[in-house]
């Protein structure tokens, strides 16, 4: 196994924006619906309401893309998570028996990954009950790889939080 790069940053796109683009398109749907059924004050507020979350949406994601400015535009936007890894972590990532894809594939959902500061049950985050300098202690298991990770958020700044990873445990498949 050569050795790897272990991730140290990790970049996302919020999702409160999509969910104000979504939103938008549901409330002006609905403002049709209801306007078709003489509801016309139901129909102008959904109007309202979806004409606000979609302009949200339109100013803050679509229109920096569509004007060619999204590099610096949506820069601001993105959220960026500084990767630390504890020694315990580190060793259990070089001693497990994967290949090169497979770890590969595993730093890449390590680096994709979000990594909320609670538990989550939609991010299939759970609370471990321990803690480390302080702070609770959380797991998740990575879609790659079938890895269990440990980790906790240590600091959170403006638009950008470090995430200390504690461990690392891998799920062999029994019968051996």
């Amino acid at each position: 196994m050569s050795p790897a790069v272990l991730p140290s940053a990790s970049t996302q796109r919020p999702r409160t924006y999509l969910i104000s683009g979504v939103l938008g398109v549901v409330l002006f749907t609905l403002s049709w619906l209801w306007w078709d059924r003489g509801q016309s004050f139901l129909g102008s507020l959904f109007l309202e309401l979806g004409g606000g979350a979609f302009i949200v949406f339109l100013l803050e994601v679509l229109l920096p893309s569509a004007l060619g400015y999204a590099d610096t535009a949506l820069a601001a936007l993105q959220v960026t998570t500084l990767l630390e890894w504890s020694d315990d972590a580190v060793e259990a990532l070089l001693s497990d028996p994967l290949d090169d894809a497979g770890q590969a594939r595993l730093l890449a959902a390590i680096e994709r990954g979000p990594y909320p500061a609670r538990r989550s049950l939609l991010g299939g985050v759970s609370d471990t009950g321990e803690r480390r300098h302080g702070h609770r202690v959380l797991q998740k298991v990575l879609p790659a790889g079938r890895t269990t990770m440990r980790y906790y958020v240590s600091e959170r700044a403006r638009r950008r939080r470090t995430v200390v990873i504690v461990g690392l445990r891998r799920h062999h498949r029994g019968g051996g």
